[in-house]
């Protein structure tokens, strides 16, 4: 489920350096894609990256792709 903007609650979640929540989300049964990407090409690791939140990254390293939604900010920078 996503919000107008394309983000998810993970993606919410890093943001806010809401770490259990973020913990909760991750250890929900269901399919959770840690790697999507919004409408401005973030992904749940920019936005805890941007948030300066170590511990929400650790959560889910084995899962996290960091290169994920790079071609998207990349074609909109030589736009």
């Amino acid at each position: 489920m996503r919000c107008s903007a394309g983000r998810t609650a993970l993606m919410y979640g890093c943001g806010a350096r809401a770490t259990e929540a973020v913990r909760m989300l991750l250890e929900a049964a269901g399919p959770l894609d840690v790697n999507a990407v919004d409408a401005k090409g973030d992904t749940a690791f920019r936005m805890a990256v941007n948030a300066n939140d170590i511990k929400v990254l650790l959560l889910a390293v084995d899962d996290i792709d960091p290169n994920a939604g790079i071609s998207i900010a990349v074609r909109r920078c030589a736009a």
